[in-house]
């Protein structure tokens, strides 16, 4: 019923100067001021007599006679906000990378004379900083910015605080961004860091088409303290997924090494695929090393082991600390022949040299192998082919006898 209203009629009242400043502002920035670069966020009077926050997209057009008028999309926030989204997503129990891409989409606009696009740069995945944007044809930015990011150490947001946006100009960006934002006529460029407890967890990049005559260094106040909201949102879910790391982490971790624990390995078995293979490894003669050299370089030793034994394995491949100087490696998907390859690995990477350690003795292990046909009965037949294995002289593997 709004349509063809004026916007004005309909305002929260202590809202009404502030959305004059906005156009005010907006027309200061050069004589030919066409459109506002961001959403703004209003209360309006509804049809019930109460307050309800809404976007505001202004654009201006021209009549036939050339004469010009605001005209403005109202929005609102239950429908448009993305931080309430990615919220309620992330209570919701939705994916993280889902929660990521609603945050990219908060400031995301698209009209004829501005787009804007977001990117999250995640610099605290243990793999290495991870991009994510909502918009599957930004894919090919997010993947160069990603490898600018991981490889050469690119930080534009360095020169801006928490909830502070850092100007860029195109001839700034590294090379491989460059032909990227020219095909997309990208000339706002801006950044901004993410802290969480005060360290950089996180930052965002604006890439935006804007008309000829916009100013690509200035920030108005109004674009500002949106970013601010998103920073915000966004420092405290990253601050949620931290915590619920470190207590997954708790539960399933071993605190020594980092592998998964027995309870955590329980679980993998019991969903592991039918054909799957299990190697028991328990070092030879540890005992010897904490009583020559003391608990504190045997904890050492079990640590550079645990290195060398996810060394030797796939990635998916779920290695475990069983407890002692005894450790656990299941192998979904593999048979026997692929489970004795990485077996054997495993004894000759153990083996080899060690320049940190170089005053304690050679450490070996013995491996048994055993397929997976019985969830159960697995670990049992594994450990009792190791066992054959230090019998018939350690450092070696063995394959548990077959039914």
């Amino acid at each position: 019923k709004w349509v063809g209203a004026s916007v004005f009629d309909h305002v929260a009242p202590h809202h009404v100067d502030e959305l004059a400043s906005y156009f005010i502002e907006s027309a200061g920035r050069s004589a030919d001021a066409r459109s506002l670069p961001l959403p703004f966020r209003l209360a309006i009077i509804g049809g019930d007599g109460l307050e309800h926050d809404v976007d505001i997209i202004p654009a201006e057009h021209e009549d036939a006679g050339g004469d010009g008028r605001w005209v403005v999309t109202v929005v609102p926030v239950a429908l448009q906000a993305s931080v309430s989204r990615s919220l309620e997503a992330e209570m919701a129990g939705a994916p993280r990378q889902r929660v990521k891409e609603l945050l990219t989409e908060e400031l995301a606009v698209d009209n004829m004379h501005y787009t804007s696009r977001w990117f999250l740069v995640d610099l605290t995945a243990p793999s290495g900083p991870t991009v994510t944007t909502a918009r599957p044809q930004d894919a090919a930015m997010a993947d160069a910015i990603a490898e600018q990011v991981a490889k050469h150490g690119w930080r534009p947001w360095g020169k801006a605080r928490a909830g502070e946006l850092a100007t860029l100009q195109v001839d700034e960006l590294p090379a491989s961004l460059q032909p990227i934002a020219a095909e997309h006529r990208w000339r706002r460029i801006a950044a901004t860091p993410v802290l969480v407890d005060g360290s950089l967890a996180a930052a965002y990049l604006l890439f935006g088409r804007v008309p000829d005559d916009y100013d690509v260094t200035e920030v108005n106040s109004n674009v500002l303290s949106r970013v601010r909201r998103l920073v915000d949102a966004t420092a405290l879910l990253i601050a949620r997924w931290h915590d619920r790391d470190r207590l997954v982490a708790a539960a399933t971790r071993d605190p020594l090494t980092g592998l998964a624990n027995r309870d955590a390995f329980a679980d993998a078995l019991a969903e592991c695929a039918d054909e799957a293979t299990l190697l028991y490894i328990d070092v030879d003669r540890f005992k010897r090393v904490n009583d020559r050299h003391g608990h504190e370089v045997g904890d050492r030793v079990l640590i550079e082991i645990a290195r060398r034994i996810v060394a030797a394995c796939r990635p998916n491949d779920v290695v475990a600390r069983f407890g002692g100087d005894e450790f656990v490696v299941l192998l979904d998907g593999v048979g026997l022949e692929q489970g004795r390859q990485i077996g054997e690995r495993i004894v000759e990477m153990v083996a080899a040299p060690n320049e940190d350690l170089a005053d304690i003795a050679p450490v070996t292990v013995s491996v048994g192998l055993a397929p997976v046909v019985l969830r159960d009965d697995a670990v049992q037949a594994a450990d009792t082919a190791m066992l054959r294995a230090k019998r018939d002289g350690r450092a070696r593997l063995v394959t548990a006898e077959q039914p």
